[in-house]
């Protein structure tokens, strides 16, 4: 639902998540997700996120029970453009036909 709601600037690019999940990725890699209260107040303070344990314990509940101002929804940059939910099939089919087209060409 989040990300059917999101318009085109409603990621961020950064390693909030990642940091607070005590993830361990390097630094030069981070991650996009739906920008929430939580990636704002920490985004610049990464350092001190990465020992602050009430701070993961705050994602983890906020994950657990699905806080938008809190959980993380990784998601590219395209989710501005999602207008409905679809199934895989669904997805799949149309990938197909559309290859059916292209190939008249």
């Amino acid at each position: 639902r989040r990300l059917l709601a999101a318009d085109d600037t409603a990621t961020a690019y950064g390693r909030v998540f990642d940091v607070a999940q005590r993830l361990g990725w390097p630094e030069e890699y981070g991650g996009r997700g739906l920008r929430n209260a939580y990636f704002d107040r920490w985004h610049d303070r990464l350092d001190e996120l990465a020992t602050d344990d009430a701070a993961a314990a705050e994602l983890a509940e906020g994950q657990r029970s699905d806080d938008p101002d809190t959980a993380y929804v990784y998601a590219g940059q395209g989710a501005g453009l999602l207008r409905e939910e679809r199934t895989v099939a669904d997805v799949l089919a149309d990938l197909g036909r559309a290859e059916e087209l292209l190939r008249r060409f």
